[in-house]
């Protein structure tokens, strides 16, 4: 396997030995990274401005920079995102392994299924809602 390839790290949890295959560190950094990145182009950008024209070739290079560097901003946030949803969807996974371990999978089924449909949340439910403004004015 290639070394220089980015591929997932592996985190196993010391009590109940369950594997975390997502590396949200990394993408953190690398978030971070990007923004103090994207803070000296603007204190750049605005000293230059200060000094020269907005339409010097420079100035140009510096905007096209900070665009590269927002929207690879935006793609690491996106992962950031995903990243910490697949964490908790892991934890949530973990959590139910160790209630059916303790109760049983038939009631935990059962407790899932009355959770589901408790707490469901239906698009179609709030367009039926007839909204109106403060005391009906």
């Amino acid at each position: 396997m290639d070394p220089r390839k980015n591929k997932p790290i592996h985190f196993r949890c010391p009590k109940c030995g369950a594997d975390f295959e997502f590396n949200g560190g990394k993408i953190a950094r690398e978030k971070e990274e990007l923004g103090q990145a994207i803070h000296v182009l603007n204190a750049k950008m605005t000293a230059f401005k200060q000094e020269h024209d907005t339409k010097n070739p420079y100035y140009a290079k510096l905007k096209r920079q900070k665009a590269e560097l927002e929207a690879r901003s935006a793609v690491v946030k996106s992962q950031y995102k995903l990243a910490a949803e697949q964490g908790e969807v892991q934890k949530l996974q973990i959590f139910v392994d160790l209630v059916k371990s303790e109760i049983g999978k038939e009631k935990t089924v059962k407790l899932l299924k009355e959770a589901e449909d408790s707490m469901c949340y239906r698009n179609y439910d709030m367009a039926k809602q007839k909204y109106n403004t403060f005391n009906n004015l």
